[in-house]
Formats: C-alpha cells, sequence, structure tokens
C-alpha cells in the first residue's frame, strides 16, 4: 500500500484550504474549513517530532500514511456496499 497513488477524484469538494503562513513560518501553515456549514475542521502544519505535515484538530492528529488507511478502508467499505445492492 505505501507508495501507491490514490487515484479517487471525488466529484464534489468540500473541504477549503485557507494558507495562513507568515513570512516567520519555515513551513507552511493551512486552515481547513467545512465548505458546507463554513467550520473550520484543523490545520495542516509541520510537527518536528513527527517530521512531516500532518493534520491537526486539537483532538487528532493524522499524518499522510493514517489518512491513506482512513481513505482504504472508507473506499472499501463503499464497494463492499455496492457490491451488496447490485
Amino acid at each position: 500500500m505505501e507508495g501507491e497513488k490514490m487515484n479517487y477524484e471525488p466529484k464534489k469538494r468540500y473541504l477549503e484550504f485557507l494558507d495562513v503562513s507568515n513570512l516567520n513560518n519555515k513551513t507552511k501553515l493551512f486552515d481547513v474549513w467545512n465548505k458546507v456549514t463554513n467550520e473550520k475542521l484543523g490545520q495542516i502544519r509541520w510537527d518536528c517530532g513527527w517530521r512531516c505535515y500532518v493534520f491537526d484538530d486539537d483532538v487528532m492528529k493524522f499524518a499522510e500514511g493514517c489518512e491513506f488507511e482512513l481513505f482504504e478502508k472508507l473506499k472499501n467499505l463503499r464497494e463492499e456496499r455496492e457490491k451488496v445492492k447490485r
């Protein structure tokens, strides 16, 4: 799984990524917003301890690998459901 390219392209975009970096930041910082509810979901930021960009919402912290695993589970559940519906 690692290194595989995700080829899922959603029909509708629900998230907005606002660059809130400033000149003092060595790395980029993005606020992540829900376009439908206009609610801030969290931030994408560099985590020194993890040495990578993470999505952080003050409760959870996800790196690229974690989110890929979630994506794969959701995709597999959708595919299972589609098979049952047929």
